[in-house]
């Protein structure tokens, strides 16, 4: 797994996102992680 400090979000961007989640995807558990400086900004998510 990828250890590494990143910087954190909140103290820069109150409107921030943080998310570490486990999905299905292709009948397969995957684990993505979304960070973004506005929540209010949509997310393209783009599989291939």
């Amino acid at each position: 797994m990828f250890v590494r400090k990143t910087r954190s979000y909140k103290d820069n961007y109150p409107n921030s996102i943080a998310a570490f989640e486990k999905v299905q995807l292709g009948g397969l558990e995957q684990t993505i992680l979304i960070r973004g400086e506005n929540r209010d900004n949509p997310i393209l998510l783009f599989l291939q």
